[in-house]
């Protein structure tokens, strides 16, 4: 059975914020624990135990769209991704069913798909933006014991940047072995996240120590293609503690941004921190659109070569799979391209402006 969670990490130091609210925990579980599933992964195409790999995955869609990690889908060595998927919807009596794997991203999610109806499904706040102090909470799907209440707990450390290039979010919850790929819930029941790795004390210990966690907005494009809602109303009542104000904003903004240095032919990205959803190596132009792929300041003006930051303001900070509209592009003598963007909401609208539909998957 796969080793759950393995990757090394690198911490990049944030801001501390208070306590905040509560989550009814109750509530949570027994709204949506219909929707977790487990995952069986099978990387040799043989439906037997012995091969199979065991994670958690949960319905974002009520027509079969589940989404999952996409390290379940694949041997611990990254090897085994022509296998094939199954799903158990219910409890353990419940037999497992054919999952097509319909997307693997660059964030560590996957996309899967069954042939049901009706399903009980998540519901989904795609802006969340994660805060030290901020609880979160989860449901799991372990390997012969069921669905699992992961308790909550307050959100530690911000943006740790994995071998993936994906960003986790650190807390204390305490989860077993095969919850990658469950879902992660703010106070109020919306899903804002999907557990993606842990550290467990030695091989045979039963519970993590310290548990990370996917931001859902990196999932954009899967939420996208499966035709799944994002909410902001409550799915749960919370109570309400004392909240401490974060010192800046870290929301996206209309302005100028760096995209990437090509090299001198024009046609290699040297580095790159937006791309194309459908195009990845692709150079942005006017009327497309992006996504970060890192976190980026947005300025009201360009850095020409040898030029200096303190001379353009920073309007707003791009997160990791925040989407722009790209109104101008500029490319510099030094191999650097910049664009004016402006920011798109998770429908896909201009705020202030004409909607703009993300492109096709």
């Amino acid at each position: 059975m796969k080793t759950l969670f393995r990757y090394l990490i690198f911490i990049i130091p944030a801001l501390a914020y208070g306590p905040t609210a509560r989550a009814n925990q109750q509530c949570v579980y027994e709204a949506f624990n219909k929707a977790v599933v487990e995952v069986l992964y099978y990387p040799d195409q043989t439906d037997t135990d012995d091969t199979a790999i065991y994670g958690t995955g949960f319905v974002i869609s009520p027509d079969g769209w589940i989404l999952t990690a996409r390290h379940v889908l694949e041997r611990e060595d990254g090897s085994g991704t022509t296998g094939t998927a199954k799903v158990r919807i219910g409890d353990l009596d419940a037999n497992p069913i054919p999952a097509a794997i319909m997307k693997r991203d660059d964030f560590d999610f996957a996309l899967l798909k069954v042939d049901k109806e009706d399903l009980p499904y998540v519901r989904i706040r795609e802006e969340y933006r994660p805060k030290i102090g901020l609880n979160v909470l989860g449901i799991s799907y372990i390997k012969d014991s069921g669905r699992s209440l992961v308790a909550e707990s307050p959100i530690t450390k911000l943006n740790i940047i994995s071998p993936r290039s994906s960003v986790w979010q650190e807390t204390r919850m305490q989860v077993e072995r095969s919850a990658s790929g469950g879902p992660v819930f703010g106070p109020d029941g919306l899903v804002v996240g999907m557990l993606s790795s842990a550290e467990f004390p030695s091989s045979t210990s039963a519970l993590s120590t310290r548990t990370w966690f996917t931001t859902i907005r990196l999932a954009h494009e899967s939420l996208f293609t499966a035709g799944a809602e994002s909410t902001t109303d409550p799915a749960c009542e919370t109570q309400q503690e004392t909240t401490t104000k974060a010192r800046f904003s870290n929301a996206p903004a209309p302005g100028f941004t760096y995209i990437g240095t090509k090299d001198p032919s024009g046609t290699k990205w040297l580095d790159q921190v937006y791309r194309l959803p459908q195009e990845p190596d692709a150079a942005p132009s006017v009327g497309s659109t992006v996504v970060a792929k890192g976190y980026v300041w947005i300025r009201d003006e360009i850095i020409a070569p040898g030029g200096s930051k303190d001379n353009a303001s920073i309007k707003g900070l791009a997160s990791p799979g925040d989407f722009f509209h790209v109104t101008d592009v500029t490319n510099l003598a030094n191999g650097q391209v910049w664009a004016k963007v402006a920011p798109l909401d998770v429908l896909g609208k201009l705020t202030g402006a004409p909607q703009v539909k993300l492109p096709e998957q």
